[in-house]
């Protein structure tokens, strides 16, 4: 037999093909290669872009010791009087440190159970965190609050 390794009949007419069925698979090998790499290169990114979605950004720290700010009312109320103002434009923070709507941030401010605390940042924008109020802490500021 020559190169060619097999006859093939179709409708009468004689076609030869080769005998390359080693080319054939190493042809298909490479291309599984090619597709396994494929798969762990979207998989590999999907990951990634998992992971760095998954982490909480830093939006800063308290500018005040929430611990010393709610027990003190008149402390409670320097504070407030003196950095929070809540007309302004801000990014509202709720106590599990999720970004949430101003209107949703007020409501829960206004059920008297959370306090704004300003967080330190590096640009100019005001961010305010709630944080949820001890049962030891003030009353008279949950009823300022709650009243306001």
């Amino acid at each position: 037999m020559s190169s060619f390794g097999s006859m093939a009949d179709f409708r009468g007419s004689r076609i030869s093909l080769p005998n390359n069925s080693q080319n054939l698979n190493l042809t298909i090998n490479q291309n599984q290669l090619k597709m396994k790499q494929r798969i762990f290169l979207a998989f590999f990114i999907a990951t990634i872009s998992i992971m760095t979605c998954a982490q909480k950004p830093d939006l800063g720290q308290p500018d005040v010791n929430f611990k010393d700010i709610e027990k003190n009312y008149m402390q409670w109320w320097t504070y407030h009087y003196n950095n929070i103002i809540l007309s302004s434009n801000f990014i509202a923070i709720d106590d599990s440190s999720k970004i949430i709507g101003k209107g949703e941030f007020l409501k829960k401010l206004t059920s008297g159970d959370f306090i704004p605390l300003k967080l330190i940042s590096e640009d100019s924008i005001a961010r305010y965190k709630l944080f949820k109020l001890d049962q030891t802490s003030d009353a008279d500021i949950r009823s300022t609050i709650k009243n306001t």
